[in-house]
């Protein structure tokens, strides 16, 4: 059998430009220049040739997937967090910031983490990486911003007890800069932060 990708780069005046089918096998993440980037029935993170399904690339095994954004990759493996350049075959890995207890997401089940949330999101410009992470224990989150230049990762002040919401995007960031994401509480609860200001804050919604 077959999973149908549906159609791809459909435009306002109705012009198709391509559809694909992927064996059922795998799950489709993204649509990259080498093809389309999938979990595996093992739940590991591969890149595959439309219509057939052949695995071209591994990334990674019992992967998480956290975002995509200009040819690089971030997901999640073992207790550590990775960022590919595919152009450049370059790989940053990053360690949980210091204070966190971990990943969020780290080592979750592919049909968990991969269906209803939202775990991590690169910024427009591509410098920063926000993900969640466990805080003190693995029932208080928070988020942590990466900094792709140097590869480290740091806590965000603000962000504690947040939660990722199922089925509706929990976090990302607006073409201005500004990271935006649900703050602890009610999900009407929205924080906001730019790079350089030390703590996230609250946005006031009428």
């Amino acid at each position: 059998g077959v999973g149908d990708l549906g159609r791809l780069g459909d435009v306002a005046d109705g012009r198709r430009h391509a559809e694909w089918t992927l064996p059922y096998q795998v799950e489709p993440l993204a649509v990259l220049r080498l093809g389309v980037l999938a979990h595996d029935i093992d739940g590991d993170l591969v890149v595959v040739e439309p219509g057939s399904g052949r695995v071209r690339a591994l990334l990674a095994h019992n992967a998480t997937f956290l975002d995509i954004r200009a040819g690089r990759v971030a997901w999640l493996a073992g207790e550590l967090l990775y960022v590919r350049d595919l152009a450049r075959d370059t790989t940053i890995v990053v360690s949980p910031p210091p204070a966190s207890a971990g990943w969020f997401g780290a080592g979750a089940p592919v049909s968990w983490a991969g269906c209803c949330y939202g775990l991590g999101a690169f910024d427009p410009g591509g410098r920063w990486l926000a993900v969640y992470t466990h805080l003190a224990s693995p029932r208080s989150l928070g988020l942590a911003i990466v900094d792709l230049t140097v590869g480290r990762a740091a806590l965000l002040a603000g962000s504690e007890d947040v939660t990722p919401t199922g089925g509706q995007p929990s976090l990302g960031w607006a073409s201005n800069g500004w990271l935006f994401f649900f703050a602890s509480g009610p999900t009407t609860a929205v924080a906001a932060w730019r790079p350089g200001e030390r703590a996230a804050g609250l946005v006031w919604l009428d």
